[in-house]
């Protein structure tokens, strides 16, 4: 398929680059994210019509409507990490107002909507192109639903492999019964408590107000030009076209040899 979208799970970079930075603080979580970021895309290897997007959570949240404990853990769990997250978080809103200056991306933030949300919809709206995710967050391996979709992971640097019986709705189904990582671990008691579980965790049926709300974005991008002279951090300006050199690209096929000529490995082991 002609032109791929590229979907950017933004608080994946942010806070994978606040962790390097709390072991050796010589590393600017900026400077850290962006070079991740164009690691990644130059693994994946992208053309300059490629669509890239960088979905980021918004102010607020509608899922704690439904379930009030969602998340409610994560001011406690940053507290504690001893990272200052007022000023990391203060740095990275500087940092996509310069990436969106700077580059032909598209930033998706939306109050009360979550980076899922826009991954969702950009996969229903983007139906007939190829479609890469890139985070590790488990949910968004929902979005395997979609045959057009493949997932690379920032934390390996390379892509997940799609179950070959991969059913979403038995994946889906045993994240409403819980789901840690969110807070979600109040046991499921009737037929209404996993009513409201199942709102908050099926990205394939989201609200109304939230998929209109995201396409009308989508129907609306524009073309941007490339000013790359804006990109803070010379290494960081000097290695962006790398993105589009073509060398080192890792393909989803590559992985799958890779990963069936590791059972076979263990098979004879």
């Amino acid at each position: 398929m002609k032109n791929k979208v590229i979907i950017l799970d933004w608080s994946i970079f942010l806070f994978r680059s606040a962790f390097v930075f709390k072991k050796n603080p010589k590393m600017r979580p900026t400077f850290t994210a962006m070079s991740m970021i164009i690691g990644n895309l130059k693994k994946i290897g992208i053309d300059p019509d490629d669509i890239i997007i960088i979905a980021c959570d918004g102010k607020g949240n509608w899922r704690k409507k439904f379930e009030p404990t969602y998340k409610e853990n994560r001011p406690e769990q940053r507290k504690k990490s001893g990272i200052d997250f007022t000023k990391i978080f203060k740095d990275f809103n500087w940092l996509i107002k310069k990436v969106d200056e700077a580059t032909n991306w598209h930033i998706i933030k939306l109050d009360l909507i979550e980076a899922d949300d826009i991954a969702s919809i950009c996969c229903k709206y983007y139906k007939d192109k190829e479609i890469i995710l890139v985070s590790y967050d488990s949910d968004w391996e929902q979005m395997w639903n979609y045959d057009n979709v493949k997932i690379f992971s920032p934390m390996t640097k390379r892509y997940k492999i799609k179950p070959p019986k991969f059913d979403v709705y038995t994946f889906i189904s045993k994240k409403i019964q819980k789901e840690v990582s969110d807070n979600l671990v109040n046991p499921i008691l009737s037929t209404k408590d996993f009513d409201k579980r199942e709102k908050v965790i099926n990205l394939l049926n989201l609200p109304e107000f939230v998929e209109l709300s995201i396409k009308n974005i989508l129907d609306n991008l524009k073309e941007k030009d490339l000013n790359i002279e804006l990109l803070p951090f010379e290494t960081i300006r000097n290695r962006f076209m790398d993105i589009y050199n073509g060398k080192d690209i890792l393909t989803y096929e590559k992985c799958l040899k890779r990963q069936e000529k590791r059972k076979k490995k263990k098979k004879y082991e």
